[in-house]
């Protein structure tokens, strides 16, 4: 596949910023997923309405936990861990970029996919849509993408508030399982784990 991908891009000739962002993105991701190109993409595009780069100091936010948050993470620096990235899972394809200028808000690029402009894209629109068998020609789907490139993107001005560090708490202790976890994380003396059910299979 690293091969289709790279013929592709030299076909498509995606070079400049974009270009750069996508093989920084795929390379980390590991693979050419859709959803990390197209994050890609967004972030170009956002970040030239900004009239920023990816070094500055940015809040986004992601609105899908697919793969296209992880462009945010591998481009920007933002991340979960750094309290500079926002999942806000509506499902949509979509993220925003802003500057962070110590205000509390940020000035945000949203861009998202415009479904009607996956038309004239028929594995685009297909994986877009969800529709059975969509994955099986991911050749066809990548050069749907390369081919075309922003042109299927929106884009919009958005503010967006950055919540603040969760500093102020105190250690307490879960009733159950006597982990320490910060206090305003207990539910009737319990942890997460403890009240709602673990992630884990023991």
């Amino acid at each position: 596949m690293k091969k289709v991908f790279s013929d592709l891009k030299e076909k498509y000739a995606v070079s400049g910023r974009a270009g750069q962002f996508i093989d920084k993105a795929v390379q980390y991701h590991g693979f050419p997923a859709p959803g990390v190109i197209l994050g890609a993409y967004m972030i170009d595009l956002a970040l030239e309405k900004l009239d920023t780069g990816p070094d500055e100091k940015l809040f986004a936010i992601a609105e899908t936990s697919k793969c296209l948050s992880d462009s945010i993470g591998i481009i920007t620096g933002c991340t979960p861990g750094s309290s500079k990235f926002l999942l806000f899972d509506t499902g949509r394809l979509s993220l925003a970029i802003g500057k962070d200028d110590g205000t509390g808000i940020a000035k945000c690029v949203r861009a998202f996919v415009a479904h009607e402009k996956t038309e004239g894209y028929p594995a685009l629109m297909t994986w877009y849509y969800n529709e059975p068998d969509s994955k099986n020609d991911l050749p066809a789907l990548l050069e749907d993408i390369l081919k075309a490139g922003r042109s299927i993107l929106l884009w919009e001005y958005v503010n967006a508030p950055i919540p603040p560090k969760d500093q102020d708490w105190k250690p307490a202790f879960c009733i159950k399982c006597g982990e320490m976890i910060p206090d305003k994380k207990l539910e009737n003396g319990l942890c997460k784990a403890c009240a709602t059910g673990s992630c884990y299979i023991i």
